[in-house]
């Protein structure tokens, strides 16, 4: 037995430092191979009706033929396409995929090789989630470092504006001046208004790809002041004071719902730690837990109504603003 995990935790290790060699070297989500190509192309087809949208997106989902052309059925991977851009990971669907499969297949075989399947079961579903999670954490992080930013990125538009420079201008400082990820975010922009895109367009895209409300305000308030005229100046100095006070209010909700957090995540951890606790002091007493019919019965229903509990406690504290 000793040899079986010994060889599931080597695969385990090979693949996802495979999966890191991709995600930190490789070029799928920008322009990646023959972007320059790609580039060239688009400009020569530009007047055949060509989306102007399609100038930087890698169409190919995976290296691998037929799940290529799996993936390319599946309307789901563009959603995960969408995702990686804004958690920024250098991935294809592909890639995420083989990599969930085979934390999937990682957890089933170390429950069969303890004769568990049950347990197999279980941990072959939540290890598959776990490249999901990772995923999903980079993007909150990478989103909210973003609304973070976008005060300050208004602020500098305003100071150009007021400077005399156009708005088009004032986006390319943006990109140029703050850091990521904002910066990528408007480069991407001012390099699709370069190529013809128009400016609402760009900024409709920029909305697409973010999917935050800050960033649907602001391109809102461009495009409805190009269409109908109006002071933008003093539109953008506005909305960048309107975020900096939603951003006040949150973190003192934050700090009033601090004791609910707190008393949520005490009453999740207790369980665990109190099965961890009894399984080092008197493991006999605690083993009908885990290797009678019943035991195994009372855990999974003890984790569902912990679950719906960790739900319930989320959705009291979790007040949007």
């Amino acid at each position: 037995m000793i040899y079986v995990l010994a060889g599931l935790v080597f695969l385990l290790v090979l693949t996802l430092g495979m999966i890191g060699v991709v995600l930190f070297f490789g070029d799928s989500v920008r322009l990646g191979a023959g972007g320059e190509a790609r580039m060239a192309k688009w400009l020569i087809e530009k007047d055949q009706g060509r989306p102007p949208d399609q100038l930087f997106k890698d169409k190919s989902r995976s290296q691998i033929g037929f799940l290529d052309r799996l993936l390319r059925k599946m309307p789901s991977a563009a959603n995960f396409e969408r995702l990686f851009w804004q958690a920024d990971l250098r991935v294809n669907v592909g890639v995420f995929v083989l990599g969930s499969a085979t934390c999937s297949a990682f957890g089933l075989v170390l429950g069969l090789v303890f004769n568990r399947p049950i347990i197999a079961l279980v941990l072959a579903a939540v290890m598959a989630l776990l490249p999901y999670l990772f995923l999903n954490i980079k993007r909150r992080r990478r989103l909210s470092a973003l609304e973070q930013q976008l005060p300050d990125a208004l602020d500098l538009i305003v100071r150009s504006l007021r400077a005399g420079h156009s708005f088009a201008n004032g986006l390319k400082i943006v990109s140029q001046e703050m850091d990521k990820p904002i910066a990528v975010e408007f480069d991407q922009v001012v390099n699709e208004h370069a190529f013809g895109v128009p400016l609402g367009q760009a900024l409709q895209n920029l909305v697409d790809r973010v999917d935050l409300q800050d960033v649907r305000f602001f391109a809102t308030a461009v495009i409805l002041q190009r269409e109908t005229g109006g002071n933008l100046t003093e539109v953008l100095a506005s909305l960048s004071g309107l975020i900096r006070e939603r951003f006040k209010l949150k973190r003192q909700i934050k700090a009033i719902s601090a004791e609910g957090r707190l008393s949520g995540l005490i009453l999740t951890l207790l369980p665990v730690g109190l099965f961890a606790l009894m399984l080092i002091i008197n493991p006999t007493y605690i083993e009908p837990l885990y290797n009678s019919k019943a035991g195994q019965y009372m855990v999974g229903i003890g984790l569902a109504m912990q679950l719906l509990g960790i739900l319930f406690i989320r959705k009291i504290v979790n007040i949007k603003v």
